[in-house]
């Protein structure tokens, strides 16, 4: 500020305190001059000094920042610097940079890093993590924004899904509270190669009948999506069609066969077994199906091998067991028949299906063919009362083929027990997100009761859970429904087979079993699994399997 020049010597931290430190700028015309003098300012120029503050500890700290110069009034200028260091985190990020080397067109591949903080002052915010480019997606095991302690790093999965061929190159941004380094990058590269590997031909595929209907269900093993690596995911879709003039065997064949809407159908991890079912359109008739499965690049796999199924011949209206002292009434009706040869009825008195055993002696004699509903009936009287007993319906073609019923039961009971109960379904098959809607309808042809009714259900794995605690009914003469007395939405979380539903009905008064009432509902989830417990194979001609079904979006009342 003087009207000479002015001479600085030194400028320095004089008390070697490391939590500051200099960095020189100058502005106007300032240059050594001689040994002595570091810098000269000329009179209305300055040199400007920027002073920063790292703290090396937390808390207070001063130091003294010393200027020498030819100024005779101060020749030694003393600032005195103060700070206070707080606590602060330590972004590290390992590593920051990932290759994710050849990847095929449409097809994924994983890498990760991981953040953490290596401080063990203060936590860390991780406040968001960004992709640059689209072909990488990133993810972490916990939701952003997050607090990272010094001992819990976090894990960011990063997929490279490439949509055209050559080097692709990204970068990932690490955004924290971190007052050094608030962004760090991990770059990224790979590369798209084109996909030319069709999935595995399916050589698995099944045909599965022997329930009453024109059902068949279709069974394969889910193929990889290239080729016979298992590790390369899953296929695409299905292609699935059938033909009754006969085998399907080449590729021209397939062309000219009727194609499925298999568009429902979720390709399964490769190796899982997989299941579509079909209604066949004409009884009696052969069919034959071969499949195909589709990557997402388009690539089709081999012709898979091909199988037949015979649409069978009776279709059955209901079937029903009635419960009295010492015996149990079984009463079925069919709403068609073709080369129907007779019936057998098959009992146990568990769920096991190793145990069922033949009832009657010979056949129950079937109508042959007719368009014409037929009832029948059958009395078990080599029971006992307080056991309960499970019935199947086995219907017998001229040929041998068998086709089975869902299973009803009753318990016979001392007395003569005026109520009877049905269970009712709104349909038999189901699939995840479904609703099943039970209702009860009972019958009390006798004097005013009151009666408690539970409901539970067996499930495939053989465990029950309650669909009904308690509920007490009064009854006077004549029939009562009770609709919608139990609602159940199905999720792909629920398990893929036959349920049993029961429902038990006792008098209020002495506790005493009155009657029961049981039907049996499917649900099938064509990504799952199919539970060995689900199908026994009978044997006949192409393999018929025994599902315990009726008719799909039929009532049924047991």
């Amino acid at each position: 500020t003087g009207d000479a020049n002015l001479e600085i010597g030194n400028i320095a931290i004089t008390d070697n305190n490391e939590s500051f430190s200099l960095e020189f700028a100058t502005k106007g015309t300032m240059t050594p001059a001689g040994i002595a003098t570091q810098w000269t300012i000329e009179p209305g120029n300055a040199l400007y000094v920027d002073i920063s503050f790292h703290p090396v500890a937390i808390g207070a700290t001063t130091g003294t920042l010393t200027i020498e110069s030819n100024d005779p009034a101060d020749p030694v200028y003393n600032v005195t610097l103060s700070g206070v260091g707080e606590p602060a985190p330590n972004v590290s990020v390992n590593p920051t940079s990932l290759d994710f080397g050849e990847v095929w067109v449409g097809h994924s591949a994983m890498n990760s890093f991981t953040v953490s903080n290596t401080s063990d002052l203060a936590p860390l915010n991780l406040t968001g993590i960004t992709s640059d480019n689209p072909a990488y997606t990133v993810t972490t095991n916990v939701p952003l924004p997050v607090t990272i302690s010094t001992v819990t790093p976090i894990t960011v999965m990063v997929s490279f899904t490439p949509s055209t061929m050559g080097t692709i190159s990204g970068i990932v941004t690490v955004s924290t509270d971190d007052p050094e380094t608030p962004e760090v990058n991990v770059s990224l590269s790979g590369i798209g190669i084109a996909d030319m590997i069709p999935p595995g031909r399916i050589d698995t595929l099944q045909a599965h009948t022997g329930t009453f209907g024109s059902g068949v269900i279709l069974s394969w093993q889910a193929p990889a999506d290239d080729g016979y690596d298992a590790t390369s995911g899953t296929c695409a879709s299905y292609d699935i069609r059938y033909s009754e003039t006969g085998p399907i065997n080449t590729i021209a064949q397939f062309d000219a066969a009727t194609k499925l809407d298999t568009s429902e159908i979720i390709p399964a991890t490769p190796g899982m077994i997989q299941a579509f079912e079909f209604q066949m359109p004409e009884q009696s008739t052969e069919y034959w199906f071969a499949m195909t499965s589709i990557d997402h690049r388009g690539n089709v796999s081999l012709l898979s091998n091909t199988v037949s199924a015979v649409s069978l011949a009776v279709e059955l209206s209901w079937f029903k067991a009635s419960a009295g002292d010492g015996r149990v009434v079984l009463t079925w009706e069919t709403a068609s028949e073709m080369d129907n040869l007779g019936f057998k009825l098959l009992r146990s008195t568990s769920l096991n299906a190793s145990r069922f055993a033949q009832l009657n002696h010979g056949l129950i004699p079937g109508a042959g063919t007719t368009a014409e509903p037929q009832f029948y009936s059958y009395t078990d009287e080599n029971v006992v009362n307080g056991v309960t007993y499970y019935y199947c319906l086995v219907a017998i073609d001229y040929s041998g083929v068998e086709q089975r019923s869902n299973l009803v039961a009753a318990t016979p009971f001392e007395g003569n027990s005026a109520i009877s109960v049905d269970v009712l379904a709104n349909k038999s098959h189901f699939v995840a997100g479904d609703e099943l809607a039970l209702s009860i309808e009972a019958s009390n042809s006798g004097e005013t009761a009151m009666i408690d009714a539970r409901m539970w259900a067996t499930l495939p794995n053989g465990r029950t859970f309650s669909l009904l605690s308690a509920n007490s009914v009064f009854f006077d003469g004549g029939m009562s429904v009770l609709a919608d007395f139990v609602n159940y939405k199905f999720t792909k979380d629920d398990a893929v087979g036959e349920y049993i539903i029961t429902c038990m009905i006792t008098d209020s008064n002495t506790g005493n079993i009155v009657s029961y009432g049981v039907t049996s509902i499917r649900l099938t989830n064509m990504a799952s699994v199919l539970p060995p417990s689900v199908w026994q194979f009978v044997g006949h001609g192409n393999g018929a399997a025994v599902g315990v079904q009726t008719k799909p979006d039929q009532m049924i009342a047991h």
